[in-house]
């Protein structure tokens, strides 16, 4: 039995590409990782979701991610739980002169001084020492 495709299906290009969430990283260490990847597939939830592209950078899309609904900001409720980490603007004018980068570091602010998450035990999240591996970079 054969299927055949209209000639338009076979040159149809993909419809799903991968992106990054803006502003943010992911924290160190791999158990930290996994809770906060777990609490952003909670947060999403099969929910209807929109992304706006932020800013592009070595050919990938940094996005924000909002619930279509409420239009909740996914990643800044992820940073008010101190589950990721807010990148640092060193030199990257489009990174700090954005309003969305500055609430999710206030985000961070209020989570590091409430002790939440990440911040639980301080406000240092790598070990800044040069014997334990530092390398200056975050």
């Amino acid at each position: 039995q054969y299927i055949f495709l209209f000639v338009g299906f076979s040159q149809l290009p993909a419809q799903a590409h991968e992106c990054d969430l803006a502003y943010v990283r992911a924290p160190p260490d791999e158990d930290d990782r996994q809770f906060a990847k777990n609490a952003l597939l909670e947060d999403i939830d099969n929910q209807e979701c929109v992304i706006k592209v932020e800013y592009r950078q070595n050919n990938s899309e940094h996005v924000s991610l909002y619930r279509a609904i409420t239009k909740e900001n996914i990643v800044k409720t992820l940073v008010d739980q101190g589950l990721i980490v807010v990148i640092q603007g060193r030199g990257n004018r489009q990174l700090r002169l954005t309003p969305l980068y500055d609430e999710l570091l206030q985000a961070q602010a209020k989570a590091k001084s409430s002790r939440i998450g990440l911040w639980q035990y301080s406000d240092q999240i790598e070990d800044d020492a040069t014997e334990f591996g530092f390398s200056g970079r975050k």
